[in-house]
């Protein structure tokens, strides 16, 4: 097991595997028995994982108390991360649901009772509501952040835009920064690659990547019918029906032939090297159902594909780009001047004064601070008390006297107050230095 940071703007350390525990326990009418689901835990923890994805939607809430039953004797080495939204029971109406604060608040008292923790490595906003403002989705895990019941705040399965704006406003309003986002991901699900995955490398945002075989699709077991995981859960999540789609399953099963490997390995390999090809930290969330799976899924991690291999998969299974990108592209040599098979286009776009300030959100409140309007501060009773003439040099005491006598001569030809700025006087003294104090500095 190799581990890598959740995101470029944490310190979090994170295996390159997370365990997804939807299938843990059985309340949804299928999934995995408690016995098999703590086999599946230990085995993952004795591989070197470290993170542990859950929600308290799983399997009406039995998912988070299987994983708090196992985590006890082994908290501190693992990563827990859950989600809110959906409430355990989302059938049932409810005003615990949706990305408002008493949804949150009632998951993450749920979730933390139910896994038994003071605390939530990562926190999830599962899925957009369409209804609940970006500053209560982003305020209510910010004070749980400063509470120190949740580390660290991620979005799932939200559109870039949306990210990027609460990314901006968590950043200018000094809230708890956006870590990471999770969204699907495979070789035969790359919508990601139009918008998510380019905005998280920009912005520098870990990206966690469920559902790495398709629904089941990519195991080969399912090419022809919707048998199986998919069909319990009442939708297929994919199926092949397309060209590429087929074309992508024959070269993974070729590929699998020629490896000496099953399918699920080369696709869950394949989405290892493009996770390490990404210029943030990205990492897929695996979701067995049995051990058997679980296995599927580590033995993955020793399997190598050749760059000549990547690059086919590659290849059969990037999506098509859409508008506006494939216009862009189309247009990309014109308007970098004819030069575009010689320049050196930068990896991720840099951030102005990221070297100076140090980090992209210092940067961000520097440029507000300097194109906000100036507000004039309320004035307060003086706190300092002014130097005595006696304590002054000949000069201080002139200088001063004549300062004072120029102000209030303009304060009553002006009828104003608005100049009570204080220039710097002359003399290097107390007073000299009194006098080049600031208004608002001396006022307290």
């Amino acid at each position: 097991m190799r581990y890598t940071t959740f995101g470029r703007r944490t310190g979090l350390q994170i295996s390159r595997i997370a365990l997804g525990t939807g299938n843990l326990g059985t309340r949804w009418g299928h999934g995995t028995e408690p016995d098999e689901a703590r086999r599946i835990l230990d085995r993952f923890v004795e591989a070197g994982g470290t993170v542990i994805d859950t929600a308290n939607v799983y399997q009406g809430g039995q998912s988070e108390e299987l994983v708090g039953d196992f985590v006890r004797s082994v908290r501190d080495d693992v990563v827990l991360a859950s989600k809110f939204g959906f409430g355990p029971d989302p059938a049932r109406p409810s005003s615990a649901k949706g990305n408002g604060l008493a949804s949150m608040r009632s998951a993450v008292e749920g979730g933390l009772r139910r896994l038994g923790t003071d605390r939530l490595d990562v926190l999830w906003v599962h899925r957009p509501d369409g209804l609940t403002p970006i500053d209560e989705v982003l305020r209510g895990p910010s004070g749980l952040v400063d509470a120190g019941k949740v580390l660290h705040i991620g979005f799932s399965n939200f559109p870039a835009w949306r990210v990027a704006r609460a990314s901006l406003l968590a950043d200018v309003r000094g809230r708890a920064p956006v870590a990471g986002i999770q969204t699907e991901y495979s070789l035969v699900e790359r919508g990601a690659d139009r918008e998510l995955v380019p905005m998280a490398e920009a912005l520098g945002l870990g990206v966690a990547m469920w559902s790495p075989l398709g629904g089941g699709l990519l195991t080969g077991t399912y090419r022809h019918d919707a048998f199986g995981r998919a069909s319990e859960l009442g939708m297929l999540v994919h199926a092949e029906s397309s060209a590429r789609t087929t074309a992508v399953l024959d070269a993974v099963i070729r590929l699998a032939g020629d490896l000496d490997a099953t399918p699920a390995q080369v696709a869950t390999a394949w989405l290892l090297e493009r996770c390490r090809r990404l210029v943030t930290p990205a990492f897929p969330v695996v979701g067995p159902r049995s051990l058997a799976h679980l296995d599927d899924y580590l033995a993955a991690l020793t399997l190598t594909v050749t760059p000549a291999q990547f690059d086919e998969l590659d290849r059969l299974s990037a999506p098509e780009p859409g508008s506006p990108h494939d216009g862009n592209l189309a247009s990309l040599d014109a308007v970098r001047g004819g030069r575009r098979d010689r320049l050196d286009v930068p990896v991720v776009p840099p951030w102005p004064d990221h070297a100076t300030t140090g980090s992209p959100a210092a940067s961000i409140r520097a440029r507000v601070r300097a194109t906000a309007p100036r507000v004039a501060p309320r004035r307060r009773p003086p706190v300092s008390v002014r130097p005595s003439e006696a304590s002054m040099g000949a000069a201080a005491v002139s200088a001063t006297r004549a300062h004072h006598q120029s102000v209030s001569t303009v304060a009553e030809s002006s009828g104003s107050n608005a100049l009570r700025s204080t220039p710097t006087c002359s003399a290097s003294t107390s007073a000299a230095s009194w006098c080049a104090t600031s208004p608002s500095t001396r006022d307290g």
